[in-house]
Formats: structure tokens, C-alpha cells, sequence
């Protein structure tokens, strides 16, 4: 149940392979990596005993952070703090504090199936973001809708493969660099009519330090 009215717009979305080195976490607020995993089975007990500790051991030097707390898997981010760090949350609040995204394809198959899509925080004005209440049984969270705007910039990488890894920022406090990447999957229309369903899998992790 919601309250939202969208429309639809038509925008183009360039292919950024070959020239992910342009985009980076803190002007753009994506970038691609390669992040190997060797996995057949990507189970819960699989991606909650390995993958997220994996995830957390490679993203600490990456990120030059003090540690790494993944809360979800399957935003401004106030709310997500208090949840999950009741007692220290004023502490943290004191140091800088990222929310982020790391999102994976799973499919066997070179993903061309609903690509995601990332928008460049270098075309996106304040007053295209509207705050949103997102209202769960035991909290209320908050996250971003987007206005259309014809100067925002959008990216993605065609046929990513399980090695292939997405990291965007949901929110940052650090508001020298990139807080937030847009971002949403679409249908592109250059992938053939039996190309396989895609299947990913994303994991947001608060940053501290």
C-alpha cells in the first residue's frame, strides 16, 4: 500500500564497459569492482556463514573504514542506526557513517536480463530526491523517490557476470564527496527474446569511520 503517483519517461542509459575506471564511490557514488566468489549454491546458510563475512573482509581496505555491519541482504539511514546500535547510536553519530549497497549477479549467464542501472550523483540536484517513509511492523525507515530530471546521467555494465559487483551508496554524512546513488533495474531493450532470467543478490552494510 502506498501513496505514490509515477509516471514514466523515456531516458538513455549508457553501456560503461571498458571505462568503469570514470565512476568512483565518492564523486559519482558507484563504482564497478571485481570481487570473485565460487560458489554453486547461494543459499541462505550459504550467503549469512560466507558470503557476508567475505563481503565484510573485502570492503574494510576498500573503504579505509574502522568495520563493516551488514543489515540486510536478499535510507537517509538514521533510523537503520538506532535499530541496530541503541545504546552506542549518539557515539556513532560523532564519526562518519556510510550506508551501502553491493549488489551481484547469481545467474550463470552473463547478465541481460533487467540490468541495474546507476545514476551519476554529479546530475542530481537536492530537490530531485523527495524523502519517502518506508513503514515496517517494528520501525520507520526513510529512503529517496526521484523526480525525472532530463540532466541525470545513467549507467550501467552489460553482460556483468557472478565475478561482477556493484557497490552504491545509500547515504553518507560525509557530505564532501557523493550521499546517495539513484538506482533502479530496466528492461533493455538490445537483450534477446530468450535471454535467462536474472538472479542477484544484494547486501546494504553500514560503514563506521
Amino acid at each position: 500500500m502506498h501513496n505514490l503517483v509515477s509516471e514514466n519517461y523515456r531516458v538513455s542509459i549508457a553501456d560503461v564497459s571498458g571505462h568503469e575506471g570514470r565512476f568512483s564511490l565518492p564523486v559519482s557514488g558507484f563504482e564497478f569492482a571485481k570481487c570473485p566468489v565460487a560458489v554453486q549454491n547461494w543459499s541462505d546458510d550459504y550467503v549469512s556463514s560466507e558470503y557476508l563475512p567475505g563481503l565484510v573482509e573485502w570492503l574494510k581496505p576498500r573503504l579505509g573504514c574502522r568495520d563493516v555491519f551488514c543489515y540486510a541482504y536478499n535510507a537517509t539511514c538514521q533510523a537503520r542506526l538506532q535499530l541496530y546500535f541503541p545504546d552506542s547510536y549518539q557515539d556513532i553519530m560523532q564519526d562518519r557513517v556510510r550506508f551501502i549497497n553491493v549488489w551481484r549477479p547469481i545467474s550463470p549467464a552473463p547478465v541481460e536480463d533487467c540490468p541495474l542501472a546507476l545514476c551519476d550523483f554529479r546530475t542530481v540536484d537536492r530537490e530531485d530526491l523527495v524523502p519517502m517513509d518506508i513503514v515496517y511492523p517494528h520501525f520507520v525507515d526513510e529512503a529517496y523517490e526521484v523526480k525525472y530530471n532530463p540532466s541525470h546521467r545513467w549507467f550501467y555494465k552489460k553482460g556483468m557476470t557472478q565475478e561482477d559487483v556493484i557497490v552504491f551508496k545509500l547515504y553518507d554524512s560525509l557530505r564532501s564527496e557523493a550521499t546517495v546513488c539513484p538506482h533502479s533495474a530496466f528492461v533493455d531493450p538490445s537483450a534477446p527474446l530468450d535471454t535467462p532470467r536474472r538472479a542477484s543478490v544484494e547486501v546494504k552494510a553500514i560503514v563506521l569511520g
